[in-house]
């Protein structure tokens, strides 16, 4: 079976048009990359799907992005810039950044290979089986940074040139938010201020 670099950009372009199919396209996808490279050495295929496309948008959402680097990572003997982009691949922390595969390590292609194509001599296994050894972490949302860099962005006279009296307004239009809370909440820090300098 050969599969030729065009079908593989074609189908890396269907991934990216419909989440909808997404999933599947993607199971196929990561069989037809790893034979596809067995058979040229070619890892072009797998810079597109894990780069950006000319919009500079990523081809792959975070999450799915995230389970295709670890498995390329995993099967492809090539040296690859995964030591730089780690930290978002393995936790979801710091900016996203393209994974790059780049030579072909020639002390790690046969034992690789070989781990390639048992892989894919069952026909039910694709990135999503092998998926599920591979733990994502959700990075927690630091909700209250974002709360700070919304009121600093909002009181910048550049930006959003509000005073605080229409800070204030605004937080209290949240949900659950009331007068006497945010006086108890400043009463609370101004007593922990006074135990902190005595």
């Amino acid at each position: 079976m050969t599969i030729s670099y065009e079908a593989l950009i074609e189908s890396i372009s269907r991934v990216k048009q419909s989440e909808r199919v997404t999933k599947y396209e993607l199971g196929l996808l990561s069989r037809d990359i790893l034979s596809y490279m067995l058979e040229s050495e070619d890892v072009r295929p797998v810079n597109v799907l894990l780069g950006t496309s000319e919009d500079d948008s990523f081809v792959l959402t975070p999450v799915n992005w995230r389970i295709a680097a670890q498995y390329f990572k995993h099967f492809l003997p090539f040296s690859s810039n995964y030591d730089e982009v780690k930290a978002n691949v393995e936790k979801g922390e710091g900016n996203r950044e393209p994974l790059v595969f780049g030579k072909k390590q020639k002390r790690k292609w046969d034992k690789k290979s070989q781990e390639i194509a048992a892989f894919l001599e069952d026909e039910d296994n694709t990135i999503w089986t092998w998926s599920k050894n591979v733990e994502i972490k959700a990075q927690p949302v630091d909700y209250a940074k974002k709360v700070t860099q919304a009121v600093k962005a909002a009181a910048n006279p550049e930006k959003g040139d509000m005073t605080a009296a229409e800070i204030l307004a605004a937080i209290l239009e949240a949900e659950g938010m009331s007068m006497g809370q945010i006086i108890e909440a400043v009463h609370a820090m101004h007593e922990q201020e006074q135990q902190e300098a005595a």
